[in-house]
Parts: C-alpha cells; structure tokens; sequence
C-alpha cells in the first residue's frame, strides 16, 4: 500500500520543540519558518542549507509514530475521508476560519478540476484547502522602501507569469498539477479580502532580506497501523 496522510501535526511539534515549526490547517499539515537571510550573497544556499536540516529534525520526531514528513505541492495519496471537519487541526483559530468561510460564501465548498483526471468533490468545510502546501519566498524590505519595492514587483510580475505559463505549456507535464493547486486554493479562499501586506525590517537589521517558509506533509509508513 502506499503512504497514507497521517494526522500527526500535534505530537510532531511538541516532540521538536522548535520555534520555527507551526501547525497548520489540516492536522497532517505543518508549516517551517525558515530564518531570514540576507539578500545579498547566496541566500538561496542558506535556505536549502536550513531545509535539509529542518527536515531532519521533523522526520527525526515523526518517526516514532512510523511516519514522515515531505515537503510537497499535493501528496498524490490522499483521499476524501482525509478531509472533513475530524481532519481540521483543533484550534480555535481555524474553527473562526472555517466558521467565516461558510458564513460568507453561503454555499458549499466545490472544487472541479478538469484535464486527463478530472476532480469533482463537494465539501461542508474549507479542510481541501489542506491538500494544498508550497515553499514561498518572501522579500522584506524596510518601511520606507515598501511603496516602490511593491510597485516594481507588480510591474514585473505580469511578465514572470507569463514566461512560466507559456513554459508550462511547451512542456505540457505539469499541467494538471497546476491546474489542481490553482483550482483548490481558488475555490477555498475565494471569499478572503486580498490585501497586501508588509513585513517590516528592524532597527539593525539588514536592509534587504529573504524569508521563507514551506509546508510539510505528513505521511505514514506502507504497513504501519492507521
């Protein structure tokens, strides 16, 4: 049998007792906030540097429940009664969420994804949102430079979108995994305000930083008890 979603977030982190290491939605979701690093240099080779130990670590205090954890877009293996609202983490901070959701969208949650493997699920909750993890790169600029830093990115990235979907679509491999991550997110989310927000560099900090974090599932092991 393949690896099964395992609903292990809770006893994980308390097992690392890592600041950096947080729950998430679903309860075999974790999310690791990675240290910010200079942009100047090789910030990229920090980032890589601190996964693989972050990695380490988690999977070193999963496996007494003969489990793991893989940093992955949507784990192939999971299934519709990995979701529902026994699958949310049990934190008041995600009831208020899902609570919201419903509350404006007024409706259930529907997510139709079509391509070779088409998708159709109907759900009562915002818990399919779960299937969704990533690596995100932040860029942190100081207060004052926030305005012009965010202007610039909006001008360019019209222009990165672009090249990216016009190599998604020359090689044509990745499509329906785009499509499934963009569809979940944007059936779960759609009712959430979209404001930009700014993440503000302190006194004696560098003026240019790279922050990153990135979501981890949790699977167990072929052959170990459910």
């Amino acid at each position: 049998m393949p690896a099964r979603a395992a609903p292990l977030n809770l006893g994980i982190l308390a097992r690392t007792g890592d600041p950096r290491l947080s729950l998430e939605l679903n309860r075999f979701n974790l999310e690791y906030n990675l240290t910010p690093v200079p942009a100047a240099g090789r910030p990229f080779s920090c980032i890589e540097a601190e996964i693989s130990d972050a990695l380490a670590r988690v999977n070193e205090a999963a496996a007494p429940e003969r489990a793991r954890v893989i940093p992955i877009g949507i784990l192939p293996t999971l299934r519709a009664r990995d979701f529902g609202p026994h699958a949310m983490t049990p934190q008041l901070r995600y009831q208020a969420l899902a609570a919201a959701l419903a509350r404006s969208r007024g409706e259930r949650f529907a997510i139709r994804i079509g391509g070779p493997e088409p998708v159709r699920l109907v759900v009562e909750d915002v818990t399919l949102e779960g299937a969704n993890t990533s690596l995100q790169i932040h860029y942190r600029v100081a207060p004052r430079e926030f305005a012009r830093s965010f202007n610039a990115i909006q001008l360019v990235t019209p222009v990165v979108l672009a090249s990216g979907l016009q190599l998604a679509a020359a090689a044509r491999a990745a499509h329906l995994a785009g499509d499934a991550r963009a569809a979940v997110q944007a059936r779960g989310r759609r009712a959430r305000p979209r404001q930009p927000r700014a993440a503000p560099a302190g006194a004696g900090q560098f003026r240019h930083r790279l922050g990153a974090r990135g979501g981890l599932g949790t699977v167990r092991r072929r052959g170990a008890p459910a």
